[in-house]
């Protein structure tokens, strides 16, 4: 639970209070029962420990036991939306769009473990992938000119020695973003425990100074040193964020990498293979027809397990996210300034990251189908429906991607504070990331 969202409850439940005060009417008295219980929801959501049989101890998964509370909130301030007095509303609609802020960030980091646990099943199946397109590799020299296939298998090692060399660039391409990432979270790191330390420095001064107008000075100056070393360790979190995402790439490349170095070690061994195979052997080709369809098969079924987990686990609980950060917007649109800008790049943060992980996947699903295509393998067809998929959901999430970030870099224009400065430079590079990780 973000610290905001304790300061956030805080000042809101001032205000109902002022607003309870006012309001004799005894037709909006639901709805202030309704706020106080959302309010009472947000405490319980905000504490350390959740509640278990027995008394107080530590939940299985915290988290959960937060955003449910908060689920509970939100039926609450629903019901205050539709009948409460305006500053009810009004309060209702702030408080409903932090939990729907709070839900999106916790979806997409559940979401973004999940696809991390996909990319390090990936090897698996490019394993089976290369098992499958020799098997049918073999099959096929089986009942072909070998002179032929013999030179077309050294075109085909010196167009993977070409995609090797293409593979490689890109290998070093991403470990220079990275180190550049590294440095920046390093110094955005330095400059936390900076102004921590200064904070810590300038409270002390406060404490023992005896001017009255030099210790809130210095108190000032403390609080204002808090905020920066708060800055800061967000965009070290976030440098990190980009920084595992470069990784994944990264881990992804190598792995593209060492299968085609595999690949032209196979085709080595099938050119000296070819040259002692037989032209007749009805027999050894049944084998081979057998072995490539088990292969197959087991390329399939490890593909549709990963598939599975990643349109369930990955892709509608991104798309779930990201409706939710919409809506977060939506309700704050009245309010503006940089409550709004912020949902702006919530909003525009998780569609960047759908955009990033299906273009990430559509990458491997497109190389497995045009693998699966050339080794003849059945299921060629259902790869490429799925790379046509994953590209569709990458073009819309990019889309709405870009939509948040204009909008937001619209709104950043006319709010004038570090906060939105900031928050301006996160969506330019969005921006970056957004056409870096463009499907031609």
């Amino acid at each position: 639970m973000p610290k905001t969202l304790l300061i956030l409850s805080a000042l809101l439940l001032a205000a109902i209070s002022l607003t309870a005060c006012d309001q004799q009417s005894s037709q909006f008295s639901s709805a202030q029962a309704k706020l106080d219980s959302a309010l009472d929801m947000f405490g319980i959501a905000q504490r350390g420990f959740a509640n278990a049989a027995g008394g107080d101890s530590l939940p299985v998964d915290i988290q959960s036991f937060r955003q449910d509370q908060l689920s509970k909130a939100a039926v609450d301030l629903q019901e205050v939306i539709s009948g409460g007095s305006p500053d009810q509303q009004a309060v209702a609609r702030k408080l409903l769009a932090v939990i729907k802020q709070s839900s999106a960030r916790y979806a997409t980091r559940e979401a973004l473990a999940e696809f991390a646990a996909i990319s390090a099943r990936t090897p698996v199946l490019i394993a089976s992938l290369a098992a499958a397109e020799r098997a049918s590799s073999q099959l096929q020299v089986s009942d072909v000119d070998y002179d032929a296939q013999l030179a077309q298998l050294a075109a085909d090692a010196s167009a993977l020695s070409q995609q090797q060399s293409q593979l490689q660039q890109q290998a070093d391409a991403l470990t220079q973003q990275m180190t550049q990432a590294q440095a920046e979270q390093a110094t955005a790191q330095q400059k936390a425990a900076a102004a921590l330390s200064e904070a810590g420095a300038q409270r002390e001064a406060a404490f023992v100074a005896d001017d009255m107008n030099k210790k809130m000075a210095q108190q000032d100056a403390a609080d204002t040193a808090q905020r920066t070393s708060a800055q800061a360790g967000a965009e070290a979190e976030k440098q990190q964020v980009q920084i595992d995402m470069l990784q994944r790439r990264l881990d992804m490349v190598n792995t593209q990498l060492a299968t085609v170095a595999s690949q032209i070690t196979n085709l080595k061994q099938q050119a000296e293979q070819t040259r002692q195979m037989q032209s007749d052997n009805a027999a050894r080709l049944a084998q081979m027809q057998k072995t490539r369809d088990d292969q197959a098969a087991a390329l399939k079924a490890e593909y549709d397990q990963l598939a599975g987990v990643y349109q369930s686990s990955v892709s509608q609980t991104l798309t779930v996210a990201a409706a939710k950060a919409a809506e977060a917007a939506q309700l704050l649109a009245s309010a503006g300034g940089e409550d709004l800008l912020a949902a702006r790049v919530d909003e525009a943060h998780i569609n960047t990251q759908q955009a990033i992980v299906a273009a990430t996947c559509a990458g491997t699903v497109g190389m497995l189908a045009q693998v699966s295509q050339a080794a003849g393998l059945a299921q060629a067809a259902d790869y490429k429906a799925a790379y046509e998929q994953l590209k569709a959901e990458h073009d819309q999430a990019a889309a709405k991607a870009a939509e948040a970030v204009k909008a937001g870099l619209e709104l950043a224009g006319s709010v004038s504070s570090d906060t939105a400065a900031g928050l301006a430079q996160r969506l330019s590079q969005y921006q970056k990331n957004l056409a870096a990780n463009a499907i031609k």
